[in-house]
């Protein structure tokens, strides 16, 4: 839920970049607070999963019981139907707003394209303020993409049943319900293929050096990236 909330707040921080930069921005002062706000929202609609959270047995070999804990419970309970439809709806709403909210910066940067009477030239805060825009946009699509297997899969359990599953569609099945912790693991790789700076950082790091003469140029990156984007998530 925090992830969710985060993606949310930094495709919202690009669309008034990009769409209405005159207007009052999120400041470096004020995004701890709503970073703080996310963790607290995201706490409370994940505080349900903890009891609500559902329990199957299985019977393996000699006569063993296991109990586990489902991503998708085979028998859910009434309260957990209802948390998992809220859960869809609102990840369904996420999605539809992300959706508008980059279309619209995509009409706004295309259209302050066609207006330009003068060649095309990027300036260095152009390049970092449309980097910053790819990235949170790359950021938004990979979290609804990992996250549509589960929720299709919430919808559709009472479809079918599991015993009546091959070896290969249910580890299938069970591949899709964890497809989601892409998203956690996946930002580290879309700042590396958008950012030289992070490229850099993560080479000085993985070989021991010193930083030396990379610091005055990660001082001078680090302040013009400033002035372009107040907020990075």
């Amino acid at each position: 839920m925090f992830s969710a909330h985060l993606v949310m707040l930094l495709s919202f921080h690009r669309f008034r970049q990009i769409c209405y930069p005159v207007r009052a921005q999120i400041s470096l002062r004020n995004v701890r607070y709503f970073i703080i706000a996310c963790v607290a929202i995201g706490l409370l609609l994940s505080f349900p999963q903890a009891v609500l959270i559902d329990i199957d047995e299985l019977q393996v070999e000699n006569n063993i019981t296991i109990r586990i804990c489902p991503i998708t419970a085979a028998h859910p309970s009434k309260y957990s139907i209802v948390y998992s439809t809220f859960n869809v709806c609102l990840f369904s709403i996420y999605t539809i707003i992300l959706f508008v909210l980059y279309s619209l910066i995509a009409r706004k940067m295309y259209l302050q394209r066609l207006k330009r009477m003068r060649p095309y030239t990027q300036t260095s805060e152009r390049n970092i303020s449309n980097k910053m825009t790819k990235i949170a946009f790359t950021i938004a699509v990979v979290f609804a993409l990992s996250y549509i297997p589960l929720f299709l899969l919430k919808v559709a359990k009472h479809w079918f049943n599991e015993n009546d599953l091959s070896e290969v569609e249910f580890e299938s099945l069970k591949i899709a319900e964890r497809f989601y912790i892409i998203n956690h693991v996946a930002n580290p790789f879309i700042y590396a293929v958008f950012d030289n700076r992070f490229r850099r950082s993560v080479r000085t790091l993985v070989s021991f050096r010193r930083r030396g003469s990379h610091d005055e140029k990660y001082k001078i990156d680090h302040s013009t990236e400033q002035t372009a984007s107040t907020i990075v998530l």
